[in-house]
């Protein structure tokens, strides 16, 4: 029964992973991460700068604060891909990382900008609340 369990765990996980490639391609060219996005990471006396360009030396266009949330999410470039992210070591990921880190394009309290995408999650935006009213 347990070998049963394990053949059927095994097949459905197949075929969720054939899923992702067949449809990873269309998916992500519509698709770019969550609507919105919250801090994470930044120490509480900090901020997240906002920047002109996709640049750590680009021009400091604002700021959010290490609680900001309601950020909203207009595109990321850099990273990781989905192959990299499933197939490569620790090591290997950070290695890429640090060569081609992240970078988020963001609006926030009625600035758009880039802000380095480590320091994002999946965050939310309560209607109401959204201070750029969307």
């Amino acid at each position: 029964m347990i070998d049963e369990t394990k053949k059927i765990k095994n097949s459905l996980r197949s075929l969720f992973f054939l899923w992702v490639i067949l449809i990873g391609h269309h998916a992500c060219a519509e698709a770019d991460g969550p609507d919105y996005w919250r801090v994470h990471g930044v120490d509480s006396g900090d901020v997240l700068n906002i920047r002109r360009e996709a640049n750590p030396t680009s021009e400091k266009i604002g700021q959010i604060p290490p609680d900001g949330q309601c950020i909203k999410n207009l595109k990321c470039i850099g990273g990781l891909t989905l192959n990299e992210f499933t197939t490569l070591s620790e090591a290997q990921k950070e290695k890429i990382k640090k060569e081609r880190p992240r970078w988020c394009q963001i609006k926030f309290q009625g600035i758009t900008g880039w802000v380095a995408g480590r320091y994002l999650r999946e965050g939310a935006c309560v209607y109401g609340v959204n201070p750029d009213n969307e």
